[in-house]
């Protein structure tokens, strides 16, 4: 025999869980990962445009910005993911 209890579920707590189970998973795709792909086609983009001596990204004046630009789409991101999820 097993230690463990059967504790006996009622019905509106059984339709409770059926319902959470057949919920379905958010559509569209997932935002971090496509602001990962866009970072790095961006930096690849930046290391293609210094290679061929088109540009060159002074780091020092421009990183900083860099920097914060890349915050606030992270935050961006995050703020409208917070906000559809609250739907």
């Amino acid at each position: 025999m097993s230690d463990q209890r059967y504790y006996p579920i009622d019905p509106d707590e059984a339709h409770r869980l059926a319902e959470l189970e057949a919920t379905t998973q958010p559509r569209g795709p997932y935002a971090p990962a496509i602001v990962v792909g866009l970072l790095g086609l961006l930096c690849a983009a930046s290391v293609l445009l210094r290679e061929l001596a088109v540009m060159s990204i002074d780091l020092v004046t421009q990183g900083p910005w860099i920097v914060v630009g890349v915050g606030v789409l992270l935050l961006l991101v995050g703020a409208v993911g917070i906000a559809r999820r609250g739907r």
